[in-house]
Formats: C-alpha cells, sequence, structure tokens
C-alpha cells in the first residue's frame, strides 16, 4: 500500500502530484539561479531529487517561508551570496537551480 504526500507551495519537498482543484494556481516562481544581485523574495520549495540537498538548508535552518536578499554572483559560473534572515550563504550549483523563489516585485 502506498501512502499519498499532499503538497503545498510552502512545503520543502516537491510533489508531482497536487491534491489542489486544477483551478487553483501556485504563485509564479524562479529558480534562485537565475535572480540577479538585489533580487529579493520568498523560498518556496526545492527539488526533492537529492536528498543531500535538503539536508544542507535543514542544517542551516533554510526552510520554505524564509525571506532572502540575493547580494552577490560570483563570476564564471560561481555560487551566489544568499542572505537569509540574518545570516548570509553562499548557495550555488544544482542547488540554486533547485531552489524556487516568489520574487518581491
Amino acid at each position: 500500500m502506498t501512502r499519498r504526500r499532499s503538497s503545498s507551495t510552502r512545503c520543502l519537498r516537491n510533489s508531482r502530484r497536487s491534491s489542489r482543484p486544477s483551478w487553483v494556481t501556485r504563485p509564479e516562481t524562479r529558480s534562485l539561479e537565475s535572480l540577479q544581485p538585489g533580487a529579493r523574495g520568498t523560498f518556496v520549495r526545492v527539488s526533492d531529487s537529492d536528498p543531500a540537498m535538503l539536508r544542507y538548508l535543514a542544517a542551516r535552518r533554510i526552510a520554505p517561508g524564509s525571506t532572502l536578499k540575493v547580494v552577490e554572483r560570483q563570476p564564471f559560473g560561481g555560487p551566489l551570496l544568499v542572505r537569509f534572515s540574518q545570516e548570509m550563504h553562499p548557495i550555488g550549483g544544482d542547488l540554486a537551480k533547485g531552489m524556487r523563489v516568489e520574487v518581491d516585485r
């Protein structure tokens, strides 16, 4: 017997199925990697394809609902320097691609 997980826009893990009616839309999100310095937003979810990503974020107390600001982008594909609350964290590579952010307008 398999159990279904319900999905939420504030869920740390993505869900391939949604229990929401089709007319309910999620807010528009962008990958953290696509944001430029100065961008602000709210971290809403991350890809669950690699459990190490989830552990990395949990160890740094970065969770859905955390507000963020991109402070700096390192050149040549380097990491982003991102402020979550009052703490700065380098986020790069697959993690930055997998993190979804609801950008403040």
